[in-house]
């Protein structure tokens, strides 16, 4: 299912995505519609970029043994069981 919006874009714009349009053969529509799509996509890995950072480290804190770290490495490798 899809939904229309309406964009507004300055004429410069416009004539650009025009240009892009026409060069690649495809309708603007289909050119938006793989723009909101890439930008979905950098946003999401930016999120989970964020994510990452935020839990890298954190058990830098925690003292452990070797052993106790390739336990711990040894449940992630089985699946936590």
């Amino acid at each position: 299912m899809s939904t229309r919006i309406l964009v507004d874009l300055s004429e410069d714009t416009l004539k650009e995505l025009d240009a892009m349009a026409e060069a690649s053969g495809q309708p603007r529509a289909h050119l938006l519609r793989r723009a909101v799509q890439k930008l979905l996509s950098e946003e999401k890995f930016l999120a989970s970029s964020k994510q990452r950072s935020v839990a890298f480290g954190l058990w830098k804190a925690q003292p452990m043994t070797d052993e106790e770290l390739l336990a711990i490495k040894d449940e992630w490798n089985e699946g936590g069981s």
